[in-house]
């Protein structure tokens, strides 16, 4: 019989060996990636570019094109691609980001076939219609207008271009201005030289059956590239703004009765050593509910609802920053109370209770990270976009737990004993 009336032994959460993604490149140059997991028989299916704000030579055109690629192909309507995939259950969408332009799909194997040849005649074919650009470019700007209204979004567009600088790809402000000055030739001259008929990482993951993936495999292998030898091709590199160069910014707003408040600085990218002690020491400030920052600002003092901080890794770069929205009337006390949270930290020791509990709480997250087919796709774009070892998350946890309170405090001196960029809207 069970005896229910003691509680199991505990049992320290050791190195997880992930499930791998097999990598093999087909014939006309696609470097395709899979993950088989899962039981059931769904596939999420994404086609990753080279095509983020990074690549644009026109600001606003990566944004603006994604939108296009939904309106239709010469094969099949848009009319007719929606009503398939609402009628079938299929989730898509295609987002154009910082680094990369993905076409991300959500759908049962069975329908893939048909996906298929959907989703590479948009690689090819996509009709990107002239009478629909001024439409979708009106609903964005539209959107946008209401967007700057928010201090919250407000302070994020302000604190990335005070960190990277306003000509840098992570940093411009998308404005209306920028974008009512896009035309539509430089939307085209983008799905030319970045999308159309041109290579692509293609990530699959979910129950990948020998006959799936064959039939994967021969949908794709069947388009013809412009440029079929995958490489890292040479971008030009963008230098960021320097810690001399920044200037803390108040934009005041009569109207709001509360302000969002942006601080942080960069980092840098996420392959540097430092990255597990500074996730470890973010984790302690304003990581999770139980943290310092909300302990102090949200439990005790009752400034705001919710307080965070996050350390953020892009392709080329990365930030960390302290995120909240507070009463106006204490935003000057609010501040106060962060900063001395952070000289804490470069101050004092982590008491190993506090230390042991952080730990516990980050192995315990990256565990429930890694359920799923889907989330082990996500752990190894990290790896594989960022250049890390093959095996980085399997001594991920290992990682975590030889982390000392003494090289916390000297990654905490390192990253925050230094001025840090403040900016504060509303």
């Amino acid at each position: 019989m069970l005896d229910r009336s003691s509680p199991p032994d505990f049992v320290p959460v050791k190195d997880i060996s992930l499930t791998q993604a097999d990598s093999r490149v087909l014939d006309n140059g696609i470097r395709l990636h899979t993950i088989s997991a899962g039981s059931q028989p769904v596939i999420n299916l994404q086609i990753i570019f080279n095509a983020g704000k990074w690549y644009e030579k026109v600001p606003g055109s990566s944004i603006l094109l994604s939108k296009l690629m939904l309106e239709g192909t010469k094969k099949f309507s848009a009319e007719e691609i929606n009503n398939y995939f609402e009628s079938h259950g299929i989730f898509w969408e295609i987002g154009g980001g910082t680094d990369h332009l993905t076409i991300d799909i959500y759908l049962l194997s069975k329908y893939l076939h048909k996906i298929s040849e959907i989703i590479t005649d948009i690689l090819s074919n996509a009709l990107l219609p002239e009478s629909e650009f001024a439409t979708v470019k009106k609903r964005l700007v539209h959107q946008l207008k209401i967007n700057q209204e928010k201090t919250s979004y407000r302070a994020a567009s302000l604190f990335r271009t005070k960190i990277f600088g306003e000509s840098h790809p992570y940093g411009y402000a998308l404005t209306p201005d920028i974008l009512n000055s896009v035309s539509y030739q430089d939307v085209l001259d983008y799905y030319e030289s970045q999308v159309k008929n041109r290579n692509f990482e293609m990530l699959a993951s979910g129950d990948l059956c020998e006959e799936v993936l064959d039939e994967l495999i021969s949908d794709f292998a069947s388009l013809t590239l412009t440029d079929p030898l995958i490489t890292d091709k040479t971008v030009k590199d963008h230098p960021g703004m320097s810690l001399d160069t920044y200037s803390n910014l108040y934009e005041e707003r009569d109207n709001n009765v509360q302000t969002s408040i942006r601080i942080g600085r960069q980092i840098n990218k996420r392959k540097d050593q430092d990255t597990i002690k500074l996730e470890i020491l973010n984790r302690v400030l304003g990581g999770y509910f139980g943290s310092r920052l909300m302990k102090n600002l949200r439990e005790e003092k009752g400034f705001t609802y919710g307080i965070h901080s996050n350390v953020v890794f892009l392709k080329h770069g990365g930030y960390f920053f302290i995120n909240t929205d507070v009463i106006k009337e204490k935003k000057e006390e609010a501040l106060s109370e962060i900063y001395k949270e952070i000289k804490t930290l470069y101050t004092e020791k982590i008491s190993e209770e506090e230390l042991a509990l952080v730990k516990n709480h980050m192995v315990g997250s990256f565990i429930k990270s890694i359920n799923s087919p889907f989330s082990l796709a996500e752990h190894f774009k990290t790896t594989y976009f960022h250049k890390l070892d093959t095996d980085y998350f399997d001594h991920y946890v290992s990682e975590i737990n030889k982390v000392t309170s003494e090289e916390l405090l000297e990654i905490a001196k390192k990253y925050l004993q230094i001025e840090l960029l403040e900016i504060t809207v509303g």
